[in-house]
């Protein structure tokens, strides 16, 4: 008889053991409830620090393949001011074309390039003149859009569709004291 009492409470002590590594098994963990859950969205964002000489790379590298073949070629260097230099013929020959813009990010992400100075050669020209030669002549990527009324170049960065559908806006563009931060949106597609 005291066997049969023994194998009963060894099963009812197998039983309470299981019962509680199941409870706490079943539970859920304090470091997942701290973690919680990801946030449903569409889009993850990166934070990019660059400087101007290696966006002067990225910038350039962009524009020769969307104004390929194209008789106005142009480039874009960032100093303490974005430069976009060209060759214009006049009278046979080719004369240096010089824009120089202050870039201000707007409240979207997008750039928008003020107070612009032009020269063609030495000599200074009205900007509303230059503007509007820019806006009929130049090979602009769809996304550059030329106000000469307002004396303005609005870039629509968010518009901007690199590869995979990834997307940039600017965060700052301090082009004086070298500070270039940029928000890369990289689209979700698995849920």
């Amino acid at each position: 008889m005291k066997w049969k009492t023994l194998f009963f409470v060894l099963l009812g002590g197998n039983i309470v053991i299981i019962s509680i590594v199941l409870f706490l098994m079943l539970q859920p963990s304090d470091e997942v409830k701290k973690l919680g859950t990801l946030p449903n969205t569409n889009v993850a964002e990166l934070t990019v620090y660059s400087s101007k000489e290696h966006l002067n790379f990225i910038i350039n590298d962009y524009i020769k393949k969307k104004t390929k073949n194209h008789p106005l070629q142009y480039d874009i260097q960032l100093t303490d001011r974005v430069h976009l230099k060209s060759k214009i013929p006049l009278f046979g020959r080719e004369v240096d074309f010089l824009v120089t813009f202050e870039p201000k990010v707007v409240d979207n992400g997008n750039l928008k390039l003020v107070n612009p100075e032009m020269t063609l050669g030495e000599l200074r020209l009205p900007v509303n003149y230059i503007l509007k030669y820019l806006q009929k002549n130049a090979s602009l990527p769809e996304e550059v859009v030329i106000n000469p009324a307002k004396r303005f170049i609005y870039i629509h960065l968010n518009e901007i569709k690199l590869s995979n559908g990834y997307r940039i806006q600017a965060k700052k563009f301090d082009l004086v004291n070298d500070e270039i931060v940029l928000t890369l949106l990289v689209p979700i597609r698995s849920k």
